[in-house]
């Protein structure tokens, strides 16, 4: 029933935010516009026409709103960016407005992120084993790109194998750590000093046991991609990735899922800092092209703008300096 109901709501703009300051000075204008799009039509999209093209249409609805109330850039955010991707670049021409998933400024996150962690619990990652769950997917490949040139080994886990080990082929050619392919998450995050969770599953990839403690699990995917019982394991240093700390503070007036209202996603973020920039152009789009040259670019400006790397959430509340001093003293 409810998902019946979701297929006949139209999108609609839902907030407004006439002025979003940068630190340095400028500020830009921007809205909110939702667009109903539930997991479950997500999942039906590579099964059925009819919902591939309902879900399209309803991303491309919601895009025209922006481009009819003056807006230059669209970030597709959670689910929209999922279902259309590959599609994004005719989604901007029908549209008449440019877009972009935020993966790119989602993955720089994720990798700043993990190195302050590591150094919080006294890590070095030139030696470290890490993980990343969901590799081949546009985060998930940004990620192991990241890492591939930072840790001494790096193991890879996908649903598609065969897929996944021409990734493992290209990363081996660029950089010098040892790369494993697995489909089994659990024996992949097992040993792992470092593991990034960036699939798309509707259930936890990873349980409290699969991981070691004095670990490092930033979980970027969505929905979460590790269980509750991990979240609240006093020895490992488990958090939610791919969050920033905006200069700024904006109220949308409904349940965000945010854990707080100082922080944003990152994927709503990077259209704002491309906004800034003066960049109407299409960004992150397309699967698999995120690379460290341009997590840089966009960590770059973002610093420009005075977005930082979050602090680290585990769930709804904030790990306390005692808590990654313990994970630390794990090691």
């Amino acid at each position: 029933t409810l998902l019946k109901l979701f297929q006949w709501l139209p999108p609609y703009k839902a907030v407004e935010f006439p002025s979003i300051p940068s630190a340095t000075g400028i500020s830009v204008r921007g809205f909110h516009v939702m667009c109903p799009i539930l997991p479950e039509m997500v999942s039906a999209v590579g099964d059925s026409s009819s919902f591939r093209d309902h879900v399209y249409q309803r991303v491309l609805e919601s895009c025209k709103i922006a481009a009819d109330e003056g807006g230059t850039i669209a970030a597709l955010g959670a689910f929209s960016s999922i279902a259309v991707v590959g599609r994004e670049e005719e989604i901007s021409r029908e549209a008449g407005i440019a877009v972009t998933s935020g993966n790119t400024f989602t993955t720089w996150l994720a990798m700043a992120g993990v190195e302050r962690a590591a150094e919080l619990v006294g890590l070095d990652l030139s030696t470290a084993d890490a993980a990343v769950l969901g590799a081949s997917g546009d985060i998930g490949r940004g990620c192991c790109r990241s890492l591939a040139r930072t840790v001494s080994s790096l193991t890879l886990t996908a649903r598609n194998l065969l897929r996944l080990e021409q990734f493992a082929d290209e990363l081996r050619r660029e950089s010098g750590a040892t790369i494993v392919v697995t489909g089994d998450n659990s024996a992949a995050a097992r040993d792992a000093d470092v593991i990034v969770a960036a699939a798309i599953s509707p259930e936890p990839l990873i349980n409290s046991e699969d991981v070691k403690p004095g670990a490092v699990v930033c979980d970027v995917g969505y929905p979460k991609n590790v269980s509750k019982e991990l979240e609240t394991r006093a020895d490992v240093f488990s958090y939610s990735g791919g969050l920033t700390a905006p200069p700024f503070v904006m109220e949308f007036g409904f349940e965000s899922k945010l854990p707080s209202p100082e922080v944003l996603y990152g994927c709503f973020s990077e259209s704002i800092i491309l906004a800034m920039e003066g960049r109407s152009e299409n960004y992150s789009v397309g699967r698999g092209g995120i690379t460290v040259k341009k997590m840089e670019e966009i960590g770059a400006a973002a610093t420009k703008h005075g977005f930082r790397v979050a602090p680290y959430y585990s769930g709804d509340r904030m790990l306390t300096d005692d808590e990654i001093a313990g994970v630390r003293r794990k090691r």
